[in-house]
């Protein structure tokens, strides 16, 4: 399950540092990783992230140093730091992509490819035989890392036929493992995963008591996105063709080895705007 940090990063935010010239630092553009859909280790992404921007450096010809990087678990804080640091470049969870595209001006620059596709697919598991469908866990409680954001899975994920709020008792995790568990144990009814998790499953030895009762439709992989106010055209452009030359580098290729990345590509925007769709709804 270790793999399933992927979207972590993906997300990952372009901040303004803090400092002692605070002048210079709103000129300087550095990467803040929001990681709000998932089970991570803080330090080692805060690792992994700084030695993502100095990858992107070197391939887009940047001074070294020229980024600085910001990394947390928090929507919340995800959003003051979109607020109060003023990005150039976000890449944080769909769902606070869609709530913040049109307030701060977001728009696609790059996507990441896993296993060959850019879509995402979550499932609702439960024990075999337990529950036929998703009307039969009314009242019943909801496990897993995905269940941080009742908002969009209302309105992406459920597409409006449940709110998870009213019809679930969600219990959210910052662990992966520990809800499956859990649920294989008896002490939840139910785990939200993704198309990640779900093929992770196999390794783990109740895998074959679990099935799930719920799929829903593809949604696109979050990518790096740019607030157009505070970038122009050339910087974008710039940093897009950094992204999709990251993993055929040799440094970045481990880290995207690491994180289940097959590369970055250009990004099907008639996919996010499917999406953004759902959630103005």
């Amino acid at each position: 399950m270790k793999r399933t940090a992927v979207f972590a990063l993906i997300p990952a935010l372009l901040l303004f540092s803090q400092d002692a010239d605070a002048k210079a630092t709103a000129d300087k553009p550095s990467m803040v990783v929001c990681y709000t859909t998932g089970s991570v280790n803080v330090r080692e992404a805060r690792k992994a992230t700084r030695s993502m921007l100095k990858v992107l450096e070197k391939i887009g010809g940047w001074d070294e140093g020229t980024f600085k990087s910001y990394f947390t678990t928090s929507y919340k804080d995800c959003g003051k730091y979109l607020a109060d640091k003023k990005p150039h470049f976000i890449i944080p969870s769909l769902g606070f992509y869609l709530e913040h595209r049109k307030s701060d001006h977001l728009v696609p620059l790059a996507q990441p490819r896993v296993n060959g596709g850019s879509t995402d697919t979550w499932r609702v598991l439960v024990r075999k035989g337990e529950f036929k469908s998703l009307d039969d866990l009314k009242g019943k409680t909801l496990g897993g890392t995905l269940c941080t954001e009742p908002r969009f899975l209302k309105k992406v994920v459920f597409r409006g036929a449940v709110d998870p709020e009213k019809f679930f008792k969600l219990k959210p995790s910052k662990r992966a493992l520990r809800p499956l568990r859990n649920l294989a144990a008896g002490r939840l009814d139910a785990v939200l995963i993704n198309n990640q998790q779900y093929e992770a499953l196999g390794s783990l030895p109740f895998a074959k008591d679990l099935e799930a009762v719920f799929t829903s439709k593809p949604m696109p992989l979050p990518g790096v996105f740019a607030d157009a106010r505070r970038s122009d055209q050339k910087e974008r452009e710039r940093f897009r063709k950094a992204m999709i030359a990251f993993c055929g580098h040799p440094d970045g290729k481990s880290f995207c080895e690491l994180f289940g990345i097959d590369r970055f590509a250009q990004v099907n925007t008639a996919d996010f705007d499917a999406a953004q769709a759902l959630w103005d709804k």
